[in-house]
């Protein structure tokens, strides 16, 4: 089964860069013959493609239920009201790829204090990274 999820503004023809979603899952298919799934997202221009296996959910009994019946709701479409989209919205979490894509980063430097290497915070600028993989500068 292959499926497309979109923010509902693009159906009106009235989209703003607020309405743009973070993410679209481009494809999501799953297998008849095992539990297997795979959702191929596109998010700001990265191709992601993230693999289901119920071994995964090993030990999370209410997780892996909650798996297999949306498992069974990309087969039948719809069922006791949930769509594949309820899945996509439950398994793609905002936050989750936000955590992927944005994720804090932290800058430090090693420096010799009472001869013992001790990391120290660094605050990054733009000039700051511009020798990153330049051996001139190190």
């Amino acid at each position: 089964m292959q499926d497309t999820h979109e923010h509902d503004a693009y159906a009106s023809g009235s989209v703003t860069a607020k309405d743009i979603p973070q993410y679209q899952v481009i494809e999501f298919t799953f297998s008849d013959h095992d539990t297997n799934s795979e959702f191929v997202i596109m998010c700001r221009g990265i191709r992601l493609i993230i693999r289901l296996f119920e071994y995964h959910f090993s030990g999370f009994s209410y997780l892996k239920g909650q798996y297999l019946f949306f498992l069974r709701i990309a087969e039948e479409d719809e069922l006791d009201g949930q769509t594949v989209e309820d899945f996509y919205d439950c398994a793609l979490a905002e936050s989750t790829l936000h955590e992927f894509f944005f994720a804090e980063t932290l800058v430090y430097t090693l420096k010799v204090v009472a001869g013992d290497m001790s990391p120290t915070k660094c605050e990054t600028t733009k000039g700051a990274t511009d020798w990153i993989g330049s051996s001139t500068h190190l």
